[in-house]
């Protein structure tokens, strides 16, 4: 440190401009150069060398290396060596590509032919997956959940199970352990949420969710079996404009120039009773290409002086839904079903069956009585009751 009498004294700095001019030039400042030195004024050229100078400065010293041939020689021959040794390297990686593309084009393929097998299983193999019992996977007795399902879906569902032919209703009242009576009066019931309370909603419900759980969807069965008919009339050339078979094809004779005695006033006399229609209705409706909707239009075609617009489906479903000898006597689906059915019966040249005998045998010429079903409340007498036998006639007293 300097000492205090190197020192010169200083003037008081009033200012900056007064701190700017004041002689420091006595003041030893270690390291640093005095003011009057370091401000030497430089042009921009200087200035740049000055900065290329320091620049350079920083960088590591090179010098020039004379040129040797054989150390070239010897670079260019180990380089050489490096690329043979990379080029095993760079096979072996092109070779596990292509196996690893050959393993997923294989992968393609084997999902393609599984695809190929499953489009190709028969359709007993997929009625006979659908309809396997399950409830060593999902327990029956839950906990499933609210039910996500109304009444009516759950009614849609069993209709097209039964109409499919994928099981029969006592084959299903087994799987799902309710009584055909409980089926029966949950198949009859009407709205949203009509049979609520019965155990056949509950269960059925469950034996759905089961299979939609295990990825399982219902066979279409009539689809199946009208993709196969349509083919086979493509390869007979019999097909319709449309690509479909023909209705004689599918069983279904022309019955526009049928008519039966007392078709004029819609008045043709009935042989056969409610369980059989519906009996015939159900086998009618399995056969391929054959719909609800077109099966409604067909029987509302059978009236000659019709009261209605058309026949709904739901009509049709209900009528189907009932059981008894009289059951559905009054829906105008009997009438027209039976109508249908008597048409079709005469156009394929088939004989009375041995109910239709005995219906006329019960009946005479008049035919089963439509103005009465099993809801038609009748005023008796004392103890009595009444009570309609097999032929769909009713009787009063004891039985």
């Amino acid at each position: 440190m300097p000492t205090a009498q190197s020192q010169k004294s200083r003037v008081p700095l009033g200012d900056a401009s007064a701190r700017t001019n004041q002689d420091v030039s006595g003041v030893a400042t270690p390291g640093l150069k005095p003011p009057h030195q370091a401000q030497k004024t430089m042009s921009w050229e200087e200035a740049e060398k000055a900065a290329m100078a320091v620049f350079n400065a920083e960088q590591p010293a090179s010098k020039d290396v004379p040129r040797n041939p054989q150390s070239e020689q010897s670079q260019m021959n180990g380089a050489q060596q490096d690329a043979a040794k990379a080029k095993p390297a760079a096979a072996e990686k092109t070779k596990k590509r292509k196996s690893s593309s050959s393993t997923g084009a294989s992968t393609d393929t084997g999902s393609a032919a599984s695809k190929k097998r499953k489009a190709e299983q028969s359709l007993e193999e997929d009625i006979a997956n659908y309809t396997q019992d399950l409830n060593d996977r999902f327990d029956p007795d839950g906990p499933w959940g609210p039910m996500d399902e109304s009444c009516q879906k759950v009614r849609g569902r069993l209709t097209r199970l039964f109409d499919n032919d994928i099981m029969t209703k006592t084959a299903f009242c087994d799987a799902i352990g309710v009584s055909s009576h409980s089926l029966r009066g949950f198949l009859t019931n009407k709205g949203t949420m009509g049979g609520q309370g019965s155990s056949t909603y509950d269960n059925a419900w469950v034996w759905f969710k089961q299979r939609e759980l295990a990825g399982l969807k219902m066979p279409d069965a009539k689809r199946r079996k009208q993709k196969i008919a349509d083919q086979q009339a493509k390869d007979k050339g019999t097909a319709t404009p449309s690509g479909k078979a023909p209705a004689k094809d599918l069983g279904l004779p022309d019955i526009s120039d049928i008519e039966l005695p007392g078709e004029g006033g819609d008045v043709v006399a009935c042989f056969d009773n409610c369980d059989e229609v519906r009996r015939k209705i159900n086998a009618h409706m399995k056969i391929p290409g054959v719909t609800a909707a077109q099966f409604c239009r067909d029987l509302f075609a059978q009236l000659s002086e019709p009261e209605t617009g058309a026949i709904q489906s739901s009509t049709l479903t209900r009528f189907r839904n009932a059981k008894g000898p009289v059951a559905g006597a009054k829906s105008i689906v009997y009438y027209t079903a039976y109508v249908y059915f008597e048409k079709l019966r005469i156009a394929q040249g088939r004989p009375k069956t041995e109910h239709r005998k005995r219906m006329e045998e019960a009946w005479g010429v008049s035919g089963m009585r439509r103005d009465a079903d099993d809801n038609t409340r009748f005023l008796t007498c004392g103890n009595e009751r009444p009570w309609v036998d097999e032929f769909g006639k009713f009787h009063f007293g004891h039985r």
